[in-house]
């Protein structure tokens, strides 16, 4: 998956450079926030202008990671 990261104010931006967010790459974001979190990342917003196409895979992606992070103040 092609995905660009970059910083602003505090805020960690992931922009998914795809048409598509679906079950043939959506594990890819998942596991990437996965790994930020896990670094202590705790504001992340992904930028999905690019994506013209997100399947319930795509949407499951963040849904499960973003869960777990609400309860420490994260996500």
């Amino acid at each position: 998956m092609n995905l660009k990261i970059e910083t602003k104010n505090d805020i960690l931006i992931i922009f998914v450079r795809e048409e598509r967010l679906d079950a043939h790459n959506s594990n890819d974001l998942k596991t990437k926030m996965q790994e930020l979190f896990a670094a202590g990342t705790k504001n992340i917003l992904v930028d999905l202008t690019d994506v013209r196409f997100i399947d319930s895979s795509g949407l499951g992606a963040w849904y499960p990671v973003s869960k777990t992070q609400s309860p420490i103040r994260g996500a």
